[in-house]
């Protein structure tokens, strides 16, 4: 059975609101097509039980502040559109190399450690498009 986009959207779910309002404001959100250009995610996981191998105890709190003012600027100057999203989140299962960043829909993962890393991620790879292999987080299995 063959449904069109337009009977999918009748018949989703409340829950599928996301996918009407990405649809309606030009395609994003639908199937094969992400929502976002770049959705970044910054970890900040704190885990008390575990201080050492955490995103907070190696800075992750302070450089989510820091990236967000440095995003904030370069999309207040119209260099970084709306299709770009920042959401600050807990543990990401890479705690040892951390902190840790993950960028969907491509699923690339970053390594931040100073003030100039997460200014060379956004200048660098979120403005100008460009591969940043310094902060490139090693493939490996969850920490």
């Amino acid at each position: 059975m063959k449904i069109s986009l337009a009977r999918l959207l009748v018949i989703a779910p409340r829950g599928y609101g996301v996918l009407r309002r990405g649809y309606a404001a030009g395609g994003l959100g639908v199937p094969g097509f992400p929502l976002y250009e770049k959705h970044i995610f910054l970890c900040t996981q704190d885990k008390k039980w575990d201080p050492q191998n955490c995103c907070a105890a190696k800075g992750g709190a302070d450089l989510a502040k820091k990236f967000w003012a440095h995003f904030d600027a370069r999309q207040k100057a119209g260099e970084i559109g709306r299709d770009v999203k920042v959401t600050q989140c807990q543990c990401l299962g890479r705690c040892k190399e951390g902190p840790a960043v993950v960028v969907y829909p491509k699923g690339e993962w970053f390594i931040l450690k100073t003030e100039d890393d997460a200014k060379e991620l956004i200048d660098r790879y979120v403005v100008k498009h460009q591969a940043v292999p310094r902060l490139a987080m090693p493939p490996t299995s969850p920490s």
